[in-house]
């Protein structure tokens, strides 16, 4: 394959697994060669070491990786006659069969993927795993702390109990936030037995700069869209002649430029391709843009999380980034898919729109989206990452693999559940009595009931939920009707009021006129039209700002440093943001009366500020706004506030006493059916935190 020499942490890699037992964690940038560092040894070891089964198996977050490592692992194995199959609903019948009837080599899978195995294939596990040598966990930061990643690891704790050896299992990320976080993950109750190899030698240059864009304040210049025009004139200016991605936010915003980017190109006779990519599209439409981006052609694709992993998609040259990203590591990642060979450098352009006036609004004033910007920026220099949230409940993950045990096994006694779950699976933090709890909740909704010898069995309800192919992914799909013009289909888009017949959309960055509806089938007909709008997409759940962020910011407010990365618009609304603190005195008082309000700035992340919101809310009957970092409360003076804050610190709210005033967040396909006080304690232990409001209010009393 013509390689010279093995990188820093391949070499490391292979020390690791040739020449020890333990597990392996491997946090190097994008394009390091992490994959290879991972298989080059584990390929060794299966060509030394006969084994009746699967070897290896590889899980990925997306089936567009999984195809994509498909092809790299099998140009890697061919030479060694290494069986390397993939499976997942895009795969063949007869491949899967292929594997079932022979099982060997390397797997390619999703977590899906993997609950269908032990939904509809549960009599061939042994069969197939019994000697798994080796787990391989891709793109890992996107498993920890969430739903997803409970899920993997309750499947793969459940495979555990299936191998006759000791598997393995390897990690590979380039944004892990906290390496111990992750090894505790990988090994809840053996984190040593992890060993970690980090990328060393040289840092990669970055180029790079934060650029404003200014919205009108009048609603007529507002209603011609020419601020977002001048940005997608700016785009096609600096991304016009090579490849690159443009994230967005939101799938709106990425069909939205494409069709102005597309139209800009056009009218000046260029040659480049201005293409989309993100999950409502057809896999046909999202594989065109793929095999776009890796031809010769300058190829620019405006893109979601759909391309945030690691898919090779050939040389991109630089990223471009339309709004600031939730989160340090989501930057980290996009800016990582530039600059894949070692001599080149990584290159993003970040786009902004701010609105001139800001109403007098202090907050606004201070201009949040730049200071967020900046504060991120500085951190990614600084080679931080968010840390995942480590101790959640999980209890929608619970839910479901609460069913899928029971239909493994036919049935199962709740002590016997709770042991798979809770004692040998990852759900630990789950005592028997909550367990019961939620058992009772899910009789309730009819999930499951209960035999005259205890057993617990699928219900009605359950067996529905069980049989239908919706039930693999423990993440919910919002209800999208197929858009489909005569027999091509060409995305999905969550119906609203604007998809009307005689209405005009945006999809797949293409115009189209809606001409028929059809609700049963959950079809839309269109037409190609010269006329189009962004179509309404369910909305994405935003993750919450991390308290270093918000630190930062303050910091940025009080410095005086101003960075080279900021266009001319930034260093103003920067100045002005500097102005407006020092005017209040932000720095040195925290509490600020405006008018009949007065204005807590708590910069203390997302969770704290929320929790303190709904505190003052309960114990006070106050009227607060959250605006992120500052909660503004009405009709209260600056000293009664303060009283207010004493009285709370000392009242050492308990969890319990907190949860029943909390408003019902169904955040999860299977919440709905668990009891109100069961989601409001599995809501506070994802969006709330009692124990850092108290570490804050100790830290603001000391000072005011």
């Amino acid at each position: 394959m013509k390689w010279t020499l093995l990188r820093p942490i391949q070499v490391d890699s292979i020390k690791a697994i040739r020449t020890t037992e333990k597990h392996l964690l491997v946090s190097a940038s994008t394009a390091a060669g992490k994959t290879e560092a991972a298989f080059l040894p584990i390929l060794s070891d299966y060509l030394e070491e006969e084994s009746s089964g699967v070897h290896t198996l590889y899980v990925g977050p997306l089936k567009a990786l999984i195809n994509d490592q498909f092809r790299r692992l099998d140009q890697l194995c061919e030479r060694s006659e290494i069986p390397v199959h993939r499976w997942h609903g895009d795969v063949a019948l007869s491949a899967k069969k292929k594997l079932l009837d022979s099982p060997s080599g390397v797997l390619l899978i999703t977590p899906e993927s993997i609950e269908s195995l032990f939904i509809n294939r549960s009599a061939q596990l042994q069969k197939l795993f019994k000697q798994l040598q080796f787990v391989v966990i891709d793109e890992l930061h996107g498993f920890i702390g969430n739903d997803r990643g409970m899920h993997l690891r309750s499947l793969l704790a459940r495979l555990s109990t299936i191998c006759t050896v000791r598997t393995r299992y390897v990690g590979l990320s380039a944004t892990i936030g906290d390496l111990n976080i992750a090894k505790r993950w990988m090994c809840p109750d053996t984190p040593d037995s992890v060993v970690t190899v980090t990328t060393g030698g040289q840092p990669k240059e970055i180029r790079y700069q934060i650029k404003a864009f200014i919205k009108p304040t009048s609603e007529v210049e507002l209603r011609t869209n020419a601020f977002e025009t001048d940005l997608a004139n700016e785009i096609v200016d600096k991304f016009g002649d090579k490849t690159a991605l443009i994230f967005t936010n939101s799938r709106s915003s990425a069909e939205l430029y494409t069709d102005q980017t597309k139209r800009i190109a056009k009218g000046r006779g260029l040659k480049s391709q201005f293409e989309i990519h993100h999950g409502s599209l057809s896999k046909e439409t999202r594989e065109y843009t793929e095999d776009a981006l890796r031809s010769d052609k300058p190829t620019i694709a405006f893109c979601t999380t759909t391309l945030e992993m690691g898919i090779d998609l050939g040389n991109i040259k630089e990223v471009g980034q339309i709004g600031t990203p939730w989160s340090v590591s989501s930057l980290a990642q996009r800016l990582g898919r530039s600059g894949r060979k070692d001599d080149e450098p990584s290159v993003m352009r970040l786009y902004l729109i701010e609105r001139e006036e800001t109403q007098d609004k202090l907050v606004a004033r201070l201009r949040p989206q730049v200071l967020q910007a900046i504060a991120m920026t500085e951190l990614l220099l600084n080679k931080w990452c968010e840390p995942p949230l480590s101790e959640p409940l999980h209890l929608n993950a619970l839910v479901q693999q609460t069913l899928s045990i029971i239909r493994e096994r036919g049935g199962a006694l709740a002590t016997r559940l709770h042991d798979a779950l809770a004692q040998q699976g990852p759900f630990r933090n789950v005592d028997m009595q909550l367990y019961g709890q939620l058992l009772r909740s899910m009789g309730a909704a009819k999930l499951i009931e209960q035999t005259d010898a205890d057993l617990l069995v699928l219900g009605e309800r359950g067996e529905r939920l069980v049989d239908s192919y919706e039930f693999y992914a423990v993440f919910e799909s919002p209800e999208e009707f197929k858009v489909v013009n005569g027999a091509t289909f060409i995305g999905s888009i969550y119906m609203d009021v604007d998809a009307q017949p005689g209405n005009h959309i945006i999809l797949a960055g293409r115009r189209w006129e809606v001409i028929a509806i059809e609700e049963k089938a959950k079809q839309v007909s269109v037409r190609p039209s010269p006329a189009g709008m962004p179509p309404t997409f369910e909305p994405s759940e935003l993750g919450d700002v991390h308290p270093r962020i918000h630190e930062t910011m303050r910091e940025i407010l009080g410095s005086d440093h101003v960075p080279i990365y900021l266009d001319e618009n930034c260093k103003r609304f920067l100045g002005e943001a500097r102005f407006a603190a020092e005017k209040a005195a932000i720095g040195t008082n925290p509490i600020i009366e405006k008018g009949n309000n007065v204005l807590l700035f708590t910069w203390a992340g997302s969770r704290v500020t929320r929790t303190l919101t709904q505190l003052l809310r309960n114990q006070f009957d106050l009227t607060c706004v959250d605006d992120g970092f500052c909660i503004e409360i009405g009709k209260v003076e600056r000293a009664e506030l303060l009283a207010h804050l004493r009285t709370l610190r000392n009242m050492e709210i308990t969890v319990d006493e907190f949860c029943p005033n909390l408003p019902v967040i169904s955040s999860g396909k299977y919440l709905p059916a668990l009891s109100d006080d069961l989601q409001r304690l599995n809501a506070y232990f994802r969006y709330f935190d009692l124990h850092g409001t108290y570490q804050f209010l100790d830290s603001l009393l000391k000072r005011t």
